[in-house]
């Protein structure tokens, strides 16, 4: 959800030399429309990708997949919705003072709900805290109220490509309902659990990694992974 793709990093280790890897970013849209069209602008146009999208990006990679425009071949989803987890929240978000969004013990709990407390390798939660702490209060707020708006439902159901949905067996964000409604409305999707919090790629990098290669090359012939 910061937009940067730094929590990537432990899953680009363990994928380096075995794929070409882009990362992409988002940082100005200010509507769910608008980074759609962020994301998809950074997307090459030129040869068959994959994607790969944890969380916050499920959405948008649903939509960018049902809209046909790329050549997207077998992709992979991990721990992410087609509407908002916390649906209340980020409602109530949007009338918050933007100071509240700076208290560190909020960004705490967030952070342990994200990362399962322990479960997670300390130097990936330090570079949680490290990117939270730099994240202007303004740019969470406007993710947030971004979420609010998002409803992928009708739309998964316009992707073909084959997908691999990574669910997170401790996942505390996205539940294992809500996880599942996505799947039922993708076309041709599996499941795959992995142990492992909410940040799945961060704390299970080799695992995920491993499973992402086998279904994007024995789904399609893929001359690239795209991560965002």
């Amino acid at each position: 959800m910061d937009g940067t793709g730094l929590l990537f990093e432990p899953l680009l280790e363990s994928l380096a030399g075995k794929c070409e890897i882009s990362v992409v970013t988002h940082s100005r849209a200010n509507t769910f429309p608008e980074l759609v069209e962020e994301v998809e602008s950074q997307l090459p146009d030129d040869r068959r990708i994959s994607l790969v999208a944890e969380s916050f990006s499920g959405p948008v990679a649903v939509e960018i997949m049902a809209r046909q425009k790329l050549d997207i071949g077998a992709s992979v989803l991990c721990a992410t919705f087609c509407t908002s987890p916390f649906l209340q929240l980020v409602r109530l978000a949007v009338y918050l003072p933007e100071f509240l969004f700076n208290i560190q013990v909020i960004r705490k709990a967030v952070i342990n709900s994200l990362a399962s407390e322990n479960y997670i390798d300390a130097s990936v939660k330090r570079k949680v805290y490290e990117i939270m702490e730099s994240e202007d209060p303004k740019l969470v707020k406007k993710r947030l109220s971004i979420l609010r708006s998002i409803d992928v439902t009708e739309r998964a159901r316009n992707v073909l490509v084959p997908i691999l949905y990574l669910r997170a067996s401790r996942d505390r964000i996205v539940s294992c309902q809500l996880g599942q409604r996505l799947v039922d409305n993708l076309p041709c999707a599996e499941v795959a659990e992995v142990s492992g919090p909410h940040m799945l790629l961060q704390a299970e990098p080799d695992v995920c990694s491993e499973l992402i290669l086998e279904h994007v090359t024995t789904q399609t012939t893929t001359k690239g992974v795209g991560t965002h």
